[in-house]
């Protein structure tokens, strides 16, 4: 994801804006919880951790184990990331196959945030006293978006969801289990729009029905969500499944392009502290709610029971 910037990042000519040990301030503030995308590292997010941690939050970043591109355990053994192990005879509908391994990843990523969760609750970490459990979050990009969701299905004690671009096609926004859990919190599904062609379909072997469905059913999946919920689009220049991340902005190559990338970012980061904000800090939220229309980039529905 960092490509040739990996170099520079490493020769410490890229920096980023954190103190390393700086004392915690003695307050309460609210907590995120943050899911990086399959096989990335929360590395990669560094520019949107800090926004948020610049607004009054504490981020909890959790490598998921064989997910992350690489995890470093605190006795200093690393384990890399690792694709699934291959059936040992063909699937009959290879499809279908590859659905119920991701989710079954899904699940294990959201344990890992209740683990973490339950972990945060003993109150033996550095920032402890910092953290008020009373107001958590989870957020996610990619993989880490549907995970996200399905930890806020299963765990009342997120109280906000946020998912960047974590659609399932062909299932939909998030995986349906069979336990038919609902979630009950305010989520946030922010999605990069895409209007695929006939041949851009056709190269993902779906039919223009079967991209209709899956839309379809990704929107009663987001009004079957909790109240104060929002589905967002995003169709913007340069705009892709990676602006979430450092990517686009570390690897432009040239200063137009960069300055795009970051216009992109800086933008979803609004979106979402404005979300946070609403439901963390019961404060007001007008980025999302001073209307619901189509605008020339960003639509912004008001979703949910």
């Amino acid at each position: 994801m960092l490509g040739a910037s990996w170099e520079q990042i490493v020769a410490g000519s890229v920096r980023s804006h954190a103190a390393t040990n700086a004392p915690p301030v003695m307050e309460k503030f609210p907590v995120i919880l943050f899911s990086h995308g399959y096989s990335a590292t929360t590395f990669s997010y560094t520019a949107q951790i800090e926004d948020v941690v610049s607004h009054g939050y504490v981020v909890v970043a959790v490598e998921h184990t064989d997910a992350a591109g690489l995890v470093r355990f605190p006795d200093h053994h690393i384990r890399l990331f690792r694709n699934p192990p291959a059936p040992s005879s063909p699937a009959k509908d290879p499809l279908q196959a590859m659905i119920a391994s991701a989710e079954q990843g899904t699940q294990i990523g959201a344990e890992d945030l209740r683990f973490v969760l339950d972990a945060l609750g003993k109150g033996s970490f550095p920032l402890s006293k910092s953290m008020d459990l009373r107001r958590v979050a989870a957020v996610g990009h990619s993989y880490g978006g549907t995970l996200t969701a399905r930890a806020c299905q299963l765990d009342a004690r997120i109280k906000a969801c946020i998912s960047e671009d974590g659609e399932v096609n062909p299932v939909g926004a998030f995986f349906d289990y069979p336990d038919h859990t609902s979630m009950k919190q305010p989520f946030l599904f922010i999605e990069v729009a895409n209007h695929p062609t006939d041949v851009e379909l056709a190269r993902m072997r779906e039919s223009r029905v079967q991209w209709n469905g899956f839309l379809t059913h990704e929107h009663e999946q987001l009004d079957r969500c909790g109240a104060g919920s929002y589905f967002v689009q995003v169709e913007r220049p340069g705009m892709v499944h990676s602006s979430f991340s450092d990517g686009p902005i570390l690897n432009a190559s040239d200063p137009k392009l960069a300055s795009i990338a970051l216009a992109n970012l800086l933008l979803t980061e609004r979106l979402e502290r404005s979300f946070l904000d609403k439901y963390l800090k019961d404060a007001p939220a007008p980025l999302l709610d001073q209307s619901d229309k189509t605008e020339a980039d960003l639509k912004i529905e008001r979703i949910g029971q």
